[in-house]
């Protein structure tokens, strides 16, 4: 019977502990980072080269989206092959 009372009472414990520790992260917000903005990204990667000007998305995609700063770029390699990038950053994982 008290290998189970101490089962019971380390496990309480354990998630007391757990909890508390998850409000006092919770409550000390998110990190904020520098960072450079997307547009700084290389426009030569390897043998891809940016084709063109990078693009942008209409009012009503970007409200969806809402995101903080994004990068969406078009890619091509000598042999004809083409990639679309995108990229968003989101200074919050809360909002965005």
């Amino acid at each position: 019977m008290k290998n189970k009372s101490w089962k019971f009472w380390g496990l309480l414990a354990f998630l007391l502990i757990g909890g508390a520790v998850t409000n006092i992260w919770e409550r000390a917000g998110e990190a904020h980072v520098e960072r450079r903005a997307l547009n700084a990204f290389p426009a030569e990667i390897g043998a891809w080269r940016q084709q063109g000007i990078d693009s942008r998305f209409d009012a009503q995609t970007e409200s969806v989206l809402r995101a903080d700063d994004y990068l969406m770029r078009d890619y091509a390699r000598p042999d004809g092959a083409q990639a679309n990038f995108y990229v968003g950053y989101y200074a919050s994982q809360r909002s965005g």
